[in-house]
């Protein structure tokens, strides 16, 4: 179905401007909440996680059914969308990032790393479908602009979690959530 909506979150083995950051685990819903896809990165190394991913992030794991090798989690996720997807993921502020990485770049890393769930999917790919979107659209900036309450998010660093999650923000932003 083309120009279905994706609600997409990932997580990955340090923070993404780190050297060695790798995508560690994808998922994506779909904008009905039907279809829904969540794999783990099998060719990720481990080794270079961080503290806080060893912590927050490596104990979800087991929940992940899905392990797939680097190759066919690419091929896997192109599958799974389709034709002309359409991708929105929750961007971090900048003030979220001045938490992580310090004040001094905040700014800067923001305006080259916000969207860094979709440059990680990109990345995955390699080359990206035609068909694809050059940008992910922002659900903070939905939220923030349609000046939404946040439904609790239960299970913060479980993409498939925070996809759903990401789902309801979308809807909450539509007014659809009473419909859903």
């Amino acid at each position: 179905m083309p120009g279905v909506r994706y609600f997409l979150d990932t997580e990955f083995t340090d923070l993404p401007w780190a050297p060695r950051s790798e995508l560690l685990w994808v998922a994506l819903v779909d904008e009905t909440g039907q279809r829904e896809f969540s794999a783990v990165n099998k060719d990720c190394s481990l080794d270079q996680a961080s503290a806080f991913v060893c912590e927050h992030v490596l104990p979800k794991l087991a929940n992940a059914p899905l392990r797939l090798s680097r190759a066919r989690l690419a091929q896997a996720v192109i599958e799974f969308v389709g034709p002309a997807p359409k991708f929105w993921a929750w961007f971090p502020s900048v003030a979220n990032i001045a938490a992580m990485a310090g004040s001094a770049g905040a700014a800067r890393l923001h305006e080259r790393f916000a969207d860094w769930d979709y440059q990680l999917l990109r990345g995955l790919l390699g080359a990206v479908p035609a068909d694809w979107p050059p940008a992910c659209r922002d659900l903070h900036a939905l939220a923030d602009a349609t000046g939404i309450d946040l439904p609790p998010n239960t299970e913060p660093h479980n993409p498939l979690a925070d996809a759903r999650w990401g789902r309801t923000v979308w809807l909450s932003a539509q007014g659809l959530l009473s419909r859903a």
